[in-house]
């Protein structure tokens, strides 16, 4: 009963699905190309302008951010050890009480 259930679950889920592709754009096709070559090697390079150079703001950015991450871990790391050694503590008195 499962079973059919789901298998009954991916039926309707893989009839569900539709995908569209669309390999070539209208303008490619209203030139008239005859063979995939000259469909292919359409132009179809983009240019955007270029971004100014920030690459020193981001590399301090970064290194602020790696300083800060380690100083974290070294912090988790350090509450984590407390916490076990109050746990040792705790097991330790535990069995010295149970020994009186």
């Amino acid at each position: 009963m499962y079973d059919q259930a789901l298998s009954e679950g991916r039926q309707h889920l893989l009839g569900s699905i539709s995908l569209k592709i669309q390999l070539l754009d209208e303008a490619v096709l209203s030139k008239g190309a005859r063979s995939l070559e000259q469909i292919f090697s359409a132009d179809n390079n983009v240019e955007g302008r270029k971004r100014k150079d920030q690459s020193g703001l981001m590399g301090l950015a970064m290194a602020m951010k790696a300083s800060m991450l380690s100083m974290v871990m070294a912090g988790v790391a350090a509450m984590s050890g407390k916490a076990l050694m109050v746990s040792m503590m705790a097991l330790a008195f535990a069995a010295l009480e149970s020994n009186r």
